[in-house]
Formats: structure tokens, C-alpha cells, sequence
């Protein structure tokens, strides 16, 4: 008797906790869907640009653009995966000091973006989900099977959304040589997170308090898997990729100021990746996605050392910027001028 009352009590418990998940997955539905109101600012094709055609695994036609160096061959290819709301001319904000020291650039538009191709029953969000993943699967493979590229070392860098994808598609590839994500997150952590915040907003302390973190990461779970039927596509989990870059050469790029991503999120993801604060770089006063308007002459020596140093090359080509921010200009000699930067990541 005893038995069968506590098997009433434990299933009952079961049956309201999941109609609970449930109540808030949908009420949440929404949230997860608003895009934010990002500033995107277009950028004019480079006029030496080529641009390309990329077939993907599932048939999607997707455009890029290739920007090779001056001179010799290229020191190898970094594919730049752009922000949500952004088209692939945006790769010249970031990366034209790689260009300038040696390295050939990818740059690709995601599909439902800039001139890509739309696929149908997909609705494309501010969270990365599997087919930014299969674009730059296929981007990379273009790398491998290109003549003039084939044999370098690949690299990838994105922002924010693309940043995730970027990431997740290094996990997933031991060929990818280094992986630079620039105000990225993981999607679990990062609704985590702001679900945790709104929860002191909506509630007094003590009962947001008593929310335990499993309640709110299932929750969440339910809310993604949800939106992704609505929009057909899945949102994969990072965190249980970020531990496969363990060893592989890996930075992050942060702003201090981010008021979408804040700093305790790739900190989180730093701890993922099991490595130490220098794969974190929080760049002062940046907002999202601006850490370059923030930090140009030290954004472009970390990018371009880093890409030098998980491509094993060394490179002291000196350079006149072709991009300027406003805030400041691109460095000259971007290894042999420019100091170590003091600034504490953590």
C-alpha cells in the first residue's frame, strides 16, 4: 500500500514536471525566436574579387567569394563565416589584415542569405543550427578540391552565429588547423543564461533562487527542439563538441561590453574547450561583434598571429590597411610593431 502510494506520488511529480517543461517551452517559444536588433553595416565588394559557387552535401547552391594575396602562394585559406543579418562582403571588417600578410580568404554566404540560394521550409534564426554546419562543410571541401588552394592548411574564423558554426565544424573535422570565434556562444548556455536572469526580473530572488539549473537547461532543450521543427533545421549542441578542440589550436574573441553575449558565456565555453585564459580574449569597451571598432591595431596582430602560428608559417610581410574602422587604423607591420597587449582576458 505504502509502495503504491509512493508510485502514485513519484509519477505524479513525473507528469507535472514535464507538462511544466512543456508550459514553459511554449511560452518561451517566442523569446527564442525574436531576432535581436543587430547593426548590420553593408560593406562593398572587394574589386579584386572572385566570386564562386558552392554545391552542398544537400544540394543547396551557395555563393562565396575568394580573395587571394599578392605575390606567392598563400600561406593557406581562412573561410569566414559571417554574422546573422551580414552578407560574405563583410569578411573586409575583420580579416583584410590576413589577406595582406599572405593568406587566401573563403568568404561565404550562408543559404536563405545575401545571393545564396533559399531553402525551402528553413527559416534561419540568430542561433546557428546544422545547415551553417553543411555550408561550411562544403566551403571547406571546395578549399580541399580547388588547384590553387589544395594542400594549404584551412582555417576558420566567424562571428556570432557563424562563430558557432565555425566551431562546431572544427570539432567535427581534425583537418581544420585553428578555429578563431568571434563573439560566439553555444545556444544551450547562452538561453541558459538569459533564462537565469530573466527569472530574477519576473520573480523575488529567493523563488528564482530555487530553480534548479537542470529545470532550466531541459526546458531549453524542449524550447530549441521545438523552434527547429518550426523552422527545419536542428540547433546542435556545442558544448559536447567544444571538448573535442582540446588540443587543436583555438581563440576566442569577446567584447567586455556585450550585452548579447556577455563575458561569463565564452568563459564557460573556454572551460569546454579545457583550455587555459589565453584561448580568451575580452577585448575592453567592445560591444557585440564591434571587438575590431574597439581594438583594430591589436585585433588584427592576434588574428593574423594566430592563423601564423596554427598554420606553421611565419610571416612578416608588412602592409598598408585597405579597411579602416573609424577608430583607429589597421597596423603596418602587424607582428613586428605592435606589442604584447597586458589586458587580462579573465
Amino acid at each position: 500500500m505504502v509502495l503504491h502510494l509512493l508510485v502514485a506520488i513519484f509519477g505524479t511529480f513525473v507528469v507535472v514536471d514535464l507538462l511544466s517543461h512543456v508550459f514553459y517551452a511554449v511560452v518561451s517559444r517566442g523569446h527564442f525566436s525574436r531576432q535581436p536588433p543587430f547593426r548590420i553595416e553593408r560593406v562593398p565588394p572587394a574589386p579584386d574579387a572572385e566570386d564562386v559557387e558552392i554545391v552542398t552535401a544537400d544540394g543547396i547552391r551557395i555563393v562565396g567569394t575568394v580573395l587571394l594575396p599578392d605575390g606567392d602562394r598563400p600561406h593557406g585559406v581562412v573561410i569566414f563565416c559571417p554574422e546573422f543579418g551580414a552578407d560574405r562582403h563583410s569578411v573586409l571588417r575583420y580579416l583584410a589584415a590576413l589577406r595582406e600578410s599572405g593568406f587566401a580568404l573563403l568568404t561565404i554566404d550562408f543559404r536563405n542569405s545575401g545571393e545564396s540560394e533559399h531553402a525551402p521550409g528553413y527559416r534561419p534564426l540568430h542561433w546557428f543550427s546544422n545547415h551553417e554546419m553543411t555550408d561550411v562543410r562544403a566551403a571547406v571541401d571546395y578549399c580541399r578540391r580547388r588547384a590553387d588552394l589544395q594542400g594549404l592548411p584551412i582555417g576558420l574564423f566567424g562571428v556570432s552565429r557563424g562563430g558557432g558554426a565555425a566551431l562546431a565544424v572544427a570539432a567535427t573535422d581534425p583537418g581544420i588547423a585553428g578555429v578563431i570565434g568571434q563573439s560566439s556562444f553555444h545556444t544551450s548556455g547562452t538561453t541558459h543564461f538569459h533564462t537565469r536572469r530573466w527569472l530574477h526580473y519576473a520573480m523575488p530572488t529567493w523563488a528564482a533562487n530555487c530553480v534548479p539549473d537542470w529545470h532550466i537547461w531541459a526546458t531549453m532543450k524542449v524550447v530549441a527542439w521545438m523552434c527547429g521543427m518550426e523552422n527545419g533545421c536542428r540547433y546542435p549542441a556545442l558544448e559536447r563538441l567544444l571538448p573535442r578542440l582540446h588540443t587543436r589550436p583555438v581563440l576566442l574573441i569577446a567584447g567586455r561590453n556585450d550585452s548579447y553575449i556577455p563575458v561569463e558565456i565564452p568563459r564557460k565555453m573556454c572551460k569546454l574547450l579545457r583550455k587555459t585564459e589565453r584561448a580568451l580574449w575580452v577585448v575592453p569597451k567592445a560591444k557585440h561583434n564591434r571587438e575590431r571598432e574597439a581594438a583594430p591595431r591589436e585585433f588584427d596582430r592576434r588574428v593574423v598571429q594566430f592563423f601564423a602560428g596554427a598554420f606553421n608559417v611565419p610571416v612578416t610581410r608588412a602592409h598598408e590597411p585597405t579597411f579602416e574602422t573609424g577608430a583607429d587604423v589597421a597596423p603596418k607591420k602587424v607582428l613586428k610593431e605592435i606589442p604584447q597587449s597586458r589586458e587580462r582576458s579573465f
